[in-house]
């Protein structure tokens, strides 16, 4: 039984790594008594994969892990036994059974189905007293509105030129008229990926989400063209002589999206 298991990381835990994400879900399986599924061979290990490592210091309500169980569980039952156990800073969303496909008689996992990534981005506030940072709004939407925007993007294999609007598909901005953040679609405007009353009552875990102004952006996620919040911040305005960097922002990542012949939706979307 293949499992994807949608999680939030929030608190002090933006501090621990990925890897050490894995370690602590691979501990908290087997603490949960569900019957995960091992490799076979010498050395066996938990079948689990993770769909994409969350930069630290970053909060997230869109994260997935994708698992195996030795026979058939309910999703909703998967869910409780994780939250049991669960330590503060996690979160389990829910639990659901994934079709069993494959392509090229590989399993088709939520890592290789992203294809771009929802953020929300709170500007902080200035260092000491009466200082107030604001978001040079008005020139990222003339950056944003230039034909192309080139940067050098640094990958395993070197560095490559890439015209960086290619991979900005959404942006929004907290001033830009919208009652709440239920006006806002991402993804061919299908899916509200947030909303103000799921902030505001703890069904997720935004940080200081009503404490300054904030932009919501869709980024190309994934294997092939990755591209982080602070590389849209760092490129975005430098390219106008303003310096802003992650530093200057709590970053949260809302959603992780997959791509499917028609349209790209919510990883907990695709079966």
């Amino acid at each position: 039984m293949r499992v994807r298991i949608k999680f939030s990381k929030f608190d002090t835990m933006r501090f621990i790594g990925h890897l050490d994400v894995v370690r602590y879900f691979q501990r908290l399986l087997r603490r949960s008594g569900l019957p995960v599924k091992y490799t076979e061979g010498y050395h066996p290990h938990q079948i689990m994969s993770f769909a994409q490592p969350l930069g630290l210091g970053l909060t997230s309500d869109g994260e997935y892990l994708d698992t195996e169980f030795d026979k058939e569980i309910p999703p909703d039952l998967i869910a409780e036994k994780m939250r049991s156990v669960l330590s503060h800073g996690f979160d389990i969303r829910s639990a659901f059974r994934l079709a069993d496909r494959e392509v090229n008689k590989k399993i088709v996992t939520s890592m290789s189905l992203i294809s771009r990534a929802v953020y929300l981005l709170i500007l902080k506030d200035g260092d000491g007293e009466g200082a107030k940072k604001h978001i040079p709004v008005e020139k990222l939407k003339e950056i944003l509105g230039k034909e192309k925007l080139n940067i050098v993007k640094k990958t395993k294999k070197g560095e490559k030129e890439i015209d960086l609007k290619e991979y900005i598909y959404e942006t929004y901005y907290s001033g830009d008229g919208l009652e709440t953040l239920e006006e806002i679609y991402v993804s061919n405007h299908s899916t509200p990926v947030v909303n103000k009353k799921m902030l505001l009552d703890g069904s997720i875990h935004a940080p200081e989400f009503c404490a300054g102004e904030y932009l919501i952006v869709s980024l190309s996620a994934g294997s092939e063209t990755n591209i982080s919040p602070d590389l849209f911040m760092e490129s975005a305005f430098a390219d106008a002589g303003i310096r802003l960097s992650k530093n200057d922002f709590r970053i949260h990542r809302v959603e992780l999206y997959g791509s499917t012949p028609e349209e790209s939706v919510p990883l907990c979307l695709i079966p």
